[in-house]
């Protein structure tokens, strides 16, 4: 579906993005991933928390073309085909999978059902997902992320995160 499509059924908005919100995902995206890699919280919440950092960054992808989903049944859903459509084909395998996590997801809402197995699973491809939408990120017209201002999160957010490393694009990785 074109973006026009979906501006005309009101799935998404447009949205210009900032710096701010750039960060401010980035440090969601960040937490979440820190917190899913916690062995002593349940499968469940590891499950997820690990399934929200890919939802992020699909937001964070989408909002660097300038729109934002809006809210209503089925966004999450929604979140991940735009992303699909927005990455191309290089981010399909990931959100593929992430479409059967989130029926997943709506399934441990009402019963414990994850096992350790897929809440390890969920975090390495939400991972590789993040690195991969940053590359993405880089490669558009969103390079702009200042090193001062880079460097003032990387300090502020490596004292939450102590896994956390700069990587040289000046975005954060999760170092594991």
């Amino acid at each position: 579906m074109s973006w026009k499509e979906l501006l005309a059924q009101r799935k998404v908005q447009r949205h210009q993005t900032s710096k701010q919100e750039l960060l401010a995902l980035r440090s969601l995206i960040a937490r979440d991933l820190a917190d899913a890699a916690i062995e002593v919280l349940s499968t469940d919440r590891r499950f997820a928390t690990a399934y929200n950092a890919a939802l992020q960054t699909s937001k964070m992808a989408i909002a660097c073309s300038g729109y934002r989903v809006a809210s209503g049944p089925g966004h999450h859903r929604l979140t991940f085909e735009i992303a699909r459509d927005t990455l191309g084909a290089s981010a399909s395998r990931s959100l593929d999978y992430f479409e059967t996590c989130r029926r997943k997801r709506n399934i441990i809402d009402y019963a414990f059902a994850a096992t350790d197995t897929e809440a390890k699973e969920i975090l390495a491809e939400a991972r590789k997902f993040y690195e991969a939408v940053e590359r993405w990120i880089e490669r558009t017209t969103w390079g702009w992320l200042q090193s001062s201002e880079s460097a003032r999160f990387s300090r502020t957010t490596q004292r939450r995160f102590p896994r956390l490393q700069p990587c040289e694009s000046q975005h954060l990785i999760l170092s594991f």
